[in-house]
Order: structure tokens, then sequence, then C-alpha cells
């Protein structure tokens, strides 16, 4: 008994060597098919296919948070910011959910950690939403009726329940802009000045 491995790795450019970061499986042949064995093929290849678009995602973000980083702390004095963990975001995408990395800095001076990574996402508060996903989630109802619209989306995206899942994030973003962090008079409000913000000094989740 056998099956399919798809490996993702990283190849350094000079010497061809290669790491491999990730791996995605395909279950293996059954003995004994179904009454429709192409079908089946395609509906597993679909999802290992989505789920290999999705950590490609992933870790390509890696790559370029790292380099976010790595640009931050050289424009700050040396030895002055540290690494301090890392934040996880969540992104809904035409790939499906995504888990993306931040790398959290720390500085010695007391001022607030920050997420260089930030600076190279849209504004956010909560889950945030690829352009790509949501000019699908706008498009589609005016050619098919929101059901079928749901239902293309969940197969795109391999989730089913994109669509309300969508909703709830639109939903939080709405609460935010009626109720921002920032009082009336401009000042933050108690325990803001932890969140981690981007290295212009915006606070974002």
């Amino acid at each position: 008994m056998s099956h399919l491995r798809v490996l993702i790795c990283r190849v350094e450019d000079d010497d061809e060597q290669m790491t491999e970061l990730a791996s995605v499986d395909l279950p293996p042949v059954c003995a004994r098919w179904s009454a429709a064995p192409l079908d089946t093929l395609e509906a597993q290849v679909a999802t290992a296919g989505q789920r290999l678009l999705a950590r490609l995602c992933e870790l390509q973000w890696d790559a370029v948070d790292a380099e976010a980083v790595a640009r931050y702390a050289a424009a700050q004095v040396p030895g002055s910011v540290e690494r301090d963990g890392a934040e996880t975001l969540t992104v809904a995408s035409r790939f499906g959910t995504l888990h993306l990395r931040r790398q959290v800095c720390a500085h010695h001076d007391g001022r607030p950690h920050v997420m260089p990574g930030n600076d190279l996402l849209p504004t956010h508060h909560g889950i945030l939403i690829t352009r790509g996903l949501q000019e699908q989630a706008c498009l589609l109802p005016q050619e098919v009726p929101f059901v079928t619209a749901a239902r293309l989306l969940g197969w795109r995206t391999g989730e089913p329940d994109i669509v309300v899942r969508l909703d709830a994030a639109h939903a939080g973003a709405r609460s935010w802009r009626a109720h921002p962090t920032a009082g009336t008079d401009g000042r933050h409000l108690p325990g803001e000045e932890m969140l981690p913000r981007g290295s212009d000094g915006r606070v974002w989740a």
C-alpha cells in the first residue's frame, strides 16, 4: 500500500539545497471503488490542492514577515529590539482559512510592542478578508441567487460556512468602527497601550 505526497521545500538559490517545510498527503487508492471513482478522485485532489495552496500562502507570508522584521530592526539602534513571540492572524481567503504568524518585537526602552508585518496588511480588527474573496462575495450574488452564491463560495474555499463567517467579520468591523479604542478626546482607553502595533504606531488586532 502506498499513497501520493506533495512536498513544499525551500530551495537555497546558491547551492540548490532543499529544506522540507510542509507536506500534503493524498489518501491511498482504495481497492474497492465507489459508484463514481472519477468523482471521488476529483474531490480528493481538490481537497488536497486547497490545503496545499493554503500552506503555500502561510509559508510565503512567513518569509514576507521575516523580511519586514529584519528591516524594522535594522532601522533601530543596534541591540535595542528583540523578538518577543508571535501573534496569529486569521485570514479568510480564496483558499480557505489561513493562519498568518506575525513576529512581535519588543523595545528595551519601554516603547509599545510592534508587529512590523502589520504594515504590509490592510487595516484589520479581528479576521481579515482578502480582496479576492471579497470581490467574489460581492459579485456572485449579483449574478446568481444568494443561496447559490453561498454554495459556490463554499466549494471555492473548501469551507461551506464561509459566507456566515464573512457576515460575522463584517459585523465585527462595523462594531469596532462604531466603538473605537480611543476616547472622544483622542486619548487611548486603558489597556490599549499594551496592544501590538504596526511600526507606524497604529493599533491592530
